[in-house]
């Protein structure tokens, strides 16, 4: 089964925690983005049982998988 991906970006005034493209929280400090998203990830796969990850987008454009459910 594919994994569900919750990204953590750069935006115009903070970070954003985007699932598939839609931003869903926005004007976070980075470490705050990164535990929404994380817990998004978690509460995701604990409730509908699907593998999920999360990636942070790094200043050079790279993004980085910091976490993984199932």
């Amino acid at each position: 089964m594919e994994r569900a991906l919750v990204t953590v970006v750069p935006g115009d005034n903070g970070w954003q925690v985007r699932i598939d493209q839609h931003s869903v929280v926005c004007n976070l400090d980075k470490l705050t983005a990164m535990q929404r998203a994380a817990n998004i990830a978690r509460d995701c796969h604990e409730s509908m049982g699907l593998p999920t990850g999360v990636l942070v987008r790094m200043a050079n454009g790279e993004d980085i998988l910091i976490g993984k459910c199932g």
